[in-house]
């Protein structure tokens, strides 16, 4: 026990004063007599950083707090234990009637009051924002909680104030959304207060003198996990309270607090102090974000797009694992403008222009390529992306994706070529239906004449068009076009006609023309040949010669089983065609000779290096 004021003041905290000071000689008796209430106040402002003071009894006996200290300046350390009335008679004109007012249940709160105090050797005037509040103690009013927060310099002390405040609901105005209690060593309910009430469900005369355990699951009662969390704080001082407590509706709460040993001034346990807040719904809260981010997670990995963000300039910050699987650059390398390592050279500038017309648009859109690891080879992508704005409007975040439009692009460009060739085809077919019109009408002796010659050389060049619209990349097979214009002919195979070479594809330009030099082969066999009577046929062949320089379709029209083989007094167009046309327009060398037997034609015609 130190005995000498002198004694007192070389201890270093208050609460060594405290536990130092001799109680007896005051009205709240000696220190281990104290009730629980008056511990938690005092334990409360001993751990609060605001000078704060608690005013015991209707003595309303002095017990401070270091930060304190500065409201008593040379008062300190008398004022200690002294009551209020013998420490400030000066003021108290001003604070007796609050005390009295605190006493019927009060609290009452100033801002940036004046006083004049003597607390330094000379009078001096301060500031401060004061709070007298009541701490409770059975149901009564057993002392006076003080918050002194000095506002001369009224900035530092905003924050404290805020504080102090927090911490004077805390208790004073039952702390709703805490739940606060105490325990005796065995851990039976010895202090309940309204936050607790609130929380739990249970009123104080139901739940005082029973087991604190029954707050716990049945999974952690059968872990022991409320003595294991009483011995700790008993061994450590302090230990944490983090996990789901049950209400008195059987309903769960997630409570987020702390178990704190109460001690004797000789250090022996006394209880516990067991403070904890409600978190049900910020625990919720924070398990739906948690799902949330793994759905999204999941959505992006999920997209075959290439996702990435990138900060309020351009730079990025993150990039999918799609975007790594496809560039092989890794989320580190592509942060900033490392990502510009996957794009074409060519298309780098495009990329940052884009770039910099997006921060006026607020929205960026730009087509470039991109190298694919995997075969190193470039893809056309299209890319967009769309802002997130910040409370002051300005742009927080880029989230963009990429597109793979490589096969839209080759699609638009073959459909490019193919409208070059359809519109060239057109041209060229109206060129040939025109000749077809001219040479018909020159050579045709009557109007029927012309008619019917005219009809079948359409009909012919019309069969060539409808094959070539079926395969319009390959061109028309030369076994197909023969076999049409025979059987157009009403020729039936291996009777009439016999086919014979190999599988060869004609180029459009050629299967025009030479579709319809079979169609005249066939219209002379029918009305002259061996497809006039019984017992002719035709036999249609064809190989390829190759050399160094060129390959040639060699191909041979023969004609069998035609009697009364006559000359034509003249020549028609159909001779002209094999004669003429097919040299002037394919470069093709045609023989024709009308034997006994019937007509043999041999065409060699140059054929493209792919047909």
């Amino acid at each position: 026990m130190i005995e000498t004021q002198a004694d007192i003041a070389k201890a270093i905290t208050m609460r060594e004063l405290i536990s130092a000071y001799d109680w007896q000689s005051t009205s709240l008796g000696s220190l281990p007599s104290w009730q629980p209430d008056l511990r938690i106040a005092v334990d409360l402002i001993l751990n609060s950083p605001l000078a704060m003071a608690v005013l015991w009894g209707r003595d309303l006996i002095q017990i401070y707090n270091d930060s304190y200290r500065s409201v008593m300046g040379d008062k300190h350390p008398a004022g200690l234990g002294q009551p209020v009335r013998d420490c400030w008679p000066e003021s108290w004109a001003f604070s007796a009637p609050i005390y009295e007012g605190v006493f019927h249940g009060e609290t009452r709160t100033f801002k940036d009051q004046k006083l004049r105090f003597d607390r330094n050797g000379d009078p001096e005037n301060s500031c401060f924002d004061l709070t007298y509040g009541p701490i409770m103690e059975k149901g009564e009013v057993g002392g006076v909680l003080v918050t002194a927060v000095e506002t001369t310099g009224r900035r530092s002390a905003e924050l404290q104030q805020k504080q102090s405040e927090g911490r004077f609901r805390l208790i004073v105005e039952n702390a709703r959304d805490h739940a606060i209690f105490t325990t005796d060593v065995q851990g039976l309910v010895t202090d309940w207060h309204g936050g607790a009430e609130e929380i739990f469900g249970y009123e104080a005369k139901e739940i005082l003198g029973q087991d604190s355990a029954l707050l716990f699951t049945p999974e952690d009662r059968n872990g022991e996990v409320p003595r294991e969390e009483l011995e700790d704080a008993a061994r450590d001082g302090r230990a944490p309270d983090v996990r789901w407590h049950l209400r008195k509706d059987g309903s769960r709460v997630f409570i987020e607090g702390s178990v704190s040993a109460l001690r004797g001034p000789g250090g022996e346990l006394q209880g516990f102090l067991k403070i904890g807040q409600d978190v049900t719904a910020r625990r919720q809260a924070e398990r739906e974000l948690r799902q949330s981010r793994r759905d999204m997670q999941a959505l992006i990995e999920g997209i075959p797009q290439l996702v990435w963000r990138a900060d309020s300039a351009g730079d990025w910050l993150w990039a999918s694992p799609q975007w790594t699987r496809f560039t092989g650059l890794s989320n580190e390398v592509s942060r900033g403008e490392g990502w510009l390592q996957a794009v074409h050279p060519d298309d780098r500038e495009t990329a940052r222009t884009a770039w910099r017309r997006a921060m006026e648009k607020r929205s960026f859109s730009a087509e470039y390529r991109l190298r694919e690891a995997r075969s190193g080879g470039f893809h056309w992508f299209s890319t967009r992306a769309m802002p997130t704005f910040l409370e002051d409007g300005q742009i927080g975040e880029w989230f963009g994706t990429s597109t793979d439009i490589d096969d839209l692009r080759k699609l638009e460009q073959n459909q490019r070529i193919m409208l070059g060739e359809l519109q060239h085809r057109v041209r060229n077919t109206l060129a040939v239906i025109r000749s077809i019109v001219r040479r018909t009408a020159e050579t045709s002796e009557t109007v029927e004449d012309y008619a019917m010659h005219l009809e079948g050389r359409i009909d012919a060049f019309s069969r060539v068009q409808s094959a070539l619209t079926r395969n319009p990349t390959e061109g028309v097979s030369l076994l197909e076009l023969v076999a049409e214009e025979l059987i157009a002919a009403s020729a039936r195979e291996g009777e009439d006609f016999v086919i014979d070479g190999p599988e060869i594809w004609l180029p459009p330009h050629i299967a025009e023309t030479f579709g319809l030099a079979l169609h005249e082969l066939a219209t002379n066999a029918l009305k002259y040949g061996s497809l006039a009577n019984s017992g002719g046929q035709v036999h249609a062949s064809w190989t390829i010669e190759k050399t160094e320089r060129c390959r040639t379709l060699q191909f041979e029209w023969k004609e069998s089983g035609v009697a009364n083989v006559e000359r034509p007094a003249r020549y028609g167009f159909g001779s002209e065609l094999l004669s003429k046309t097919l040299k002037y327009q394919l470069g093709a060398e045609t023989t024709l000779d009308l034997s006994p037997d019937g007509l043999h034609c041999r065409i060699d015609l140059p054929l493209p290096s792919k047909s």
